[in-house]
C-alpha cells in the first residue's frame, strides 16, 4: 500500500497521486482547479506534439504553459521521430518542466496513424530509439506513459517497462487497457502487476480510478507505487484529495 512519498529520481511525489494527462482537459485552467483543491503530488499537461514545439507553434507552446508555483509538473510530448522527440524534450526542459513524459499510450486514431502514442507498443525498436534520444537530451527525469499493450495479442507492457528502465527512464504510468480497448474493455491489471515486478523504478497504475474503492483495488492488486487519476478527476475534482486523505 502506497503511504509514503514516491521519488522519481530526485523529484518527490507526495502524495503518490498523479493527475493524468488528458487531451483537451488538463489545460492550465483545469490543473489550477485540481491543485487548488489539493491531493495531487504531480500534475501533467495534455500531450503535445514534439513537432509543434520544434517549429515554434503557438498552440503547442500554449499547451505547455504552467504556473510558476506548479511544482512538480510534467510536460508530456509525443511523436515518432527520435531526433524530433529529443528536440522536444530539450525545449520542455528549457521551459522549466520538472519532468518530461513520453506518450506511448494515447489510443487516438490520428496519433496512432502517425506512429505515435500507443502504436509505439507495436514497434519496440522505434520506441527504444525515441526513449534513448530523449534521455540523451535531458538532465531532468524522464517518464513514459503506456497501455498494457496495443491489442489483446500484444499485451507487452512488462517488456516495454524493462526497456524503459534499461534506457534510463525514471518512472512509468501504465493503463490496464490496450489501445484496441479504447475506453471500454474488462478490467485486467495483470500487466501492471507484472511490470511492477519487472522493474525497480516507480510504476503508477492508471485506468478507471473513479473512487476510493477503485484506488485501493489498483494499489492492492498490482503493488504499484501510486495511482494516476484521469477521467475520475473530471467527474469529481475532489477525488485526488479524498484518496490522499485515505492514504
Amino acid at each position: 500500500m502506497a503511504k509514503t512519498p514516491i521519488w522519481i529520481r530526485n523529484v518527490r511525489i507526495d502524495p503518490p497521486i498523479v493527475l493524468a494527462p488528458m487531451e483537451g482537459v488538463t489545460d492550465l485552467t483545469f490543473r489550477r482547479l485540481v491543485r487548488s483543491i489539493g491531493g495531487t503530488g504531480l500534475t501533467c499537461t495534455e500531450f503535445i506534439p514534439s513537432s509543434g514545439l520544434k517549429r515554434g507553434s503557438g498552440k503547442a507552446w500554449e499547451m505547455a504553459r504552467f504556473d510558476p508555483d506548479e511544482f512538480p509538473v510534467s510536460i508530456q510530448i509525443y511523436g515518432r521521430d527520435p531526433e524530433q522527440m529529443a528536440e522536444g524534450a530539450r525545449i520542455v526542459q528549457d521551459m522549466g518542466a520538472t519532468i518530461c513524459d513520453i506518450n506511448m499510450g494515447c489510443p487516438s486514431k490520428k496519433v496512432c496513424a502517425h506512429s505515435g502514442g500507443s502504436s509505439l507498443m507495436k514497434d519496440l525498436k522505434l520506441a527504444t530509439e525515441i526513449i534513448r534520444s530523449a534521455r540523451g537530451a535531458l538532465t531532468i527525469p524522464l517518464t513514459v506513459k503506456m497501455r498494457s499493450g496495443f491489442d489483446a495479442s500484444q499485451r507487452n507492457a512488462p517488456e516495454l517497462a524493462r526497456i524503459c528502465e534499461s534506457e534510463g527512464v525514471d518512472g512509468l504510468a501504465i493503463h490496464w487497457r490496450t489501445r484496441e480497448d479504447g475506453y471500454a474493455g474488462e478490467r485486467c491489471v495483470d500487466k501492471i502487476a507484472e511490470a511492477v515486478d519487472a522493474v525497480s523504478i516507480p510504476v503508477f497504475g492508471n485506468g478507471d480510478i473513479i473512487d476510493l474503492e477503485s484506488a485501493r483495488a489498483m494499489l492492492e492488486d498490482t503493488g504499484c507505487a501510486g495511482v494516476m487519476v484521469g477521467r475520475g478527476a473530471m467527474r469529481d475534482p475532489w477525488l485526488p484529495l479524498q484518496i490522499s486523505r485515505w492514504l
